[in-house]
């Protein structure tokens, strides 16, 4: 199992989890390895994403960040995540037979099938594709148990940026 928690201060968490106010992870932390992951200087926070599932950096899979300037037109315009050409980590245990779940990674989406399940921007805080998943039926499935994600009945519908940018 690899948690990652975006967006959430370490010691705060520590912290909570030590009072039991964060329970399930105080178990996890008292049962499982740690460690501590740190970005190199000058990542961007959306270039984090599409970086550590794929190994390779904002030059090579071409996301920096949401915001962009055109080159060609000096426009100012919304980027969108695509790493296709570039695998993620948790495609390799598919064909050696091993079944993944991968889900709500930021900045991500359905490429390929795999072995497993994939969720992708059912609660997640950067939105560009829409809640999809692998196999397909599951985005029915995921809204008609749980409906949308709290947080995303309070937000238009064509947002891209986290569901508090919009809330606040």
């Amino acid at each position: 199992l690899l948690l990652g928690l975006d967006a959430f201060d370490p010691e705060v968490a520590l912290g909570w989890a030590t009072a039991g106010e964060l329970p399930t992870l105080g178990r996890l932390l008292g049962e499982c390895a740690t460690c501590t992951v740190r970005n190199p200087y000058g990542l961007l926070v959306s270039a984090l994403w599409p970086s550590f599932p794929t190994g390779v950096g904002p030059a090579r899979h071409g996301f920096h960040s949401w915001d962009c300037v055109d080159v060609d037109t000096y426009e100012q315009r919304i980027s969108r995540p695509c790493w296709q050409a570039h695998e993620p980590f948790w495609e390799r245990p598919g064909p050696a037979g091993r079944r993944v779940a991968v889900v709500d990674v930021p900045h991500s989406k359905v490429e390929r099938p795999v072995n497993g399940l994939k969720i992708v921007e059912w609660g997640n805080h950067d939105r560009h594709f829409g809640l999809h998943a692998w196999p397909p039926a599951a985005s029915a499935e995921i809204e008609a148990k749980f409906g949308p994600h709290p947080a995303f009945g309070r937000i238009p519908a064509e947002g891209d940026f986290a569901p508090h940018d919009y809330i606040h």
